[in-house]
């Protein structure tokens, strides 16, 4: 019997201004992509972001989507200051706030959280991811890339509620938030975990 399989490629596409990611300059998205990452908005001190609106590729956007490809934004990257996320209640209702409108603002089908910090406790992201959902609504995406979702068997997972590092940071995560993530793309370029 030969099994087929069909999978999802998704794949971050640069586009905006130097600030912003800025390595794209036309499109360069391979056609088999069904989902675009736009590649990526800019975290503020108050925990909200900030999209490059002088160079969003909405006449892209549109290509895209009319060709089935969904299109969602991505915060991290060279400019994802997690830590000012996570600084306070306040600042991660900014950022999910902030997010959220730029979803809405653009058309877009959700986001992408590609967190490479680890030192909010790994609750505190789960909190944010479940919050985000809420936000977002059902029929928006959650795509998390971050770099590291693999389980090291020599190490424990860690504790929800205290700060560990990246070794497993994302199983009690998962364990907390998995209903609202759609997606999951470990990160396979960074590091060798």
């Amino acid at each position: 019997t030969i099994v087929s399989a069909s999978y999802d490629i998704s794949m971050f596409y640069c586009g905006f201004g130097p600030n912003f990611c800025g390595q794209s300059t036309d499109d360069d998205v391979n056609p088999k992509t069904r989902t675009v990452i736009l590649a990526f908005v800019n975290t503020q001190p108050d925990g909200s972001v900030i999209a490059d609106d002088a160079n969003f590729p909405t006449a892209l956007i549109s290509k895209w989507k009319n060709a089935g490809k969904r299109v969602v934004i991505s915060v991290g990257g060279q400019n994802g200051n997690w830590p000012n996320v996570f600084a306070s209640a306040t600042s991660t209702s900014n950022f999910i706030s902030a997010l959220a409108n730029i979803v809405v603002t653009y058309g877009l089908d959700g986001v992408d959280l590609d967190i490479e910090n680890y030192l909010a406790t790994p609750r505190t992201v789960a909190n944010m991811i479940l919050s985000l959902r809420s936000a977002l609504g059902p029929n928006k995406l959650i795509i998390v890339s971050p770099e590291d979702v693999t389980v090291m068997q020599e190490f424990g997972v860690p504790d929800p509620d205290a700060v560990s590092g990246y070794y497993n940071y994302f199983v009690p995560i998962i364990r907390l938030a998995d209903q609202a993530i759609n997606y999951y793309q470990p990160q396979a370029y960074n590091n060798w975990y």
